[in-house]
């Protein structure tokens, strides 16, 4: 028996009020919890009991993940009491968690993977500096030996070997 099946006919959540089935509930909540990072297509085929065991191997990742969720992206704070307002708002949170933790894979190193985006933030993204806008081009001046500029440079010079490898292969392809 697959999961959707022992999800029919194991469990009744509500009556539908909402348009969703009890199904498409718990698997939503079940994709909710793999903010740790495992892959969605590795669950389909997983039986009832090993994945039990799937979840309770992972120990505390997804309330690490919750809380991140909840505290650095806004997720605890809903802002309508209109549930389609709603899932857009949870929607476009997952899409900044998974885009910070791709970045944070590819473009930060190992040393700040497990950094919050609080720490992130102060450390990046809240630098001083100006912006200035000359002859067509954007221009970033940053405060001369702030600590945080070689990590600046840094990650700039990364994300921008991502572009190259990435418009490599579109042109070989």
């Amino acid at each position: 028996m697959g999961l959707g099946a022992a999800i029919a006919n194991r469990l009744k959540i509500r009556g539908g009020d909402q348009g969703w089935s009890d199904e498409q509930v718990v698997m939503a909540l079940i994709l909710l919890n793999l903010a740790g990072g495992d892959c969605v297509s590795d669950l389909k085929g997983l039986s009832d009991d090993e994945l039990i065991w799937w979840y309770r191997k992972r120990c505390g990742k997804s309330e690490e993940a919750h809380s991140v969720m909840k505290e650095d992206l806004a997720g605890g704070k809903l802002p309508s009491c209109l549930f389609g307002a709603n899932a857009a708002w949870w929607h476009i949170m997952i899409l900044a968690l998974n885009l910070n933790s791709a970045m944070k894979r590819l473009v930060l190193g190992k040393n700040r993977v497990s950094k919050r985006l609080k720490a992130i933030r102060f450390a990046l993204i809240n630098l001083p500096g100006r912006v200035l806008d000359h002859a067509r081009s954007l221009i970033v001046r940053l405060t001369g030996g702030h600590p945080s500029n070689g990590i600046f440079f840094e990650t700039q010079r990364r994300i921008f070997k991502l572009c190259e490898s990435r418009l490599v292969s579109l042109v070989t392809s």
